[in-house]
This record gives C-alpha cells, sequence and structure tokens, in this order.
C-alpha cells in the first residue's frame, strides 16, 4: 500500500466529503450509486465464489445474532411480565 503524503489525504478527504454530499442532496445520484453497488454486489455473488462463501458465512452469523437477541428480549419481556 503507497503511503500518502498529509496533502494528499486532505486532497482525498475533501473529494470524499464532496461525494458524500452530492449524495446526500441529489437523490437521483444517490439512487444511481445504489444501484451501481448492488450490480457490483451482484456480479461478485455471481462470479466469485470465495466472495459467496463469505456472504454466506455472514448471514448464518447475522441470523445466529438475532435469534439469540429474539431470546434474550423473550426472557426480558417473561421476567417483567412475571414480576408485574
Amino acid at each position: 500500500m503507497v503511503e500518502l503524503t498529509e496533502e494528499q489525504k486532505q486532497i482525498k478527504r475533501e473529494k470524499h466529503r464532496e461525494y458524500m454530499r452530492k449524495r446526500r442532496e441529489d437523490p437521483e445520484f444517490n439512487n444511481k450509486q445504489r444501484e451501481l453497488n448492488r450490480i457490483r454486489k451482484k456480479y461478485l455473488y455471481d462470479n466469485d465464489a470465495e466472495y459467496r462463501e463469505k456472504q454466506k458465512i455472514k448471514c448464518k452469523e447475522y441470523a445466529k445474532e438475532k435469534n439469540n437477541y429474539k431470546k434474550l428480549y423473550e426472557e426480558l419481556l417473561n421476567k417483567t411480565q412475571n414480576t408485574a
């Protein structure tokens, strides 16, 4: 990885801020960027086995975490109902 000078870092920050400002203010630009990102991810998923496996693992972990939170919430709800 190439080390950037402070001036290059500042220019990069300014460009990113400008991009994000444009994305927030212009719905058409925002939608276009979201669509490009969606297409890129779909292409990766369809053509890169390693990416596909990482996504599957990520989804499984997310589902597991979601179930854990659901169980904790139900336990907490039961405790509050029992004390009331």
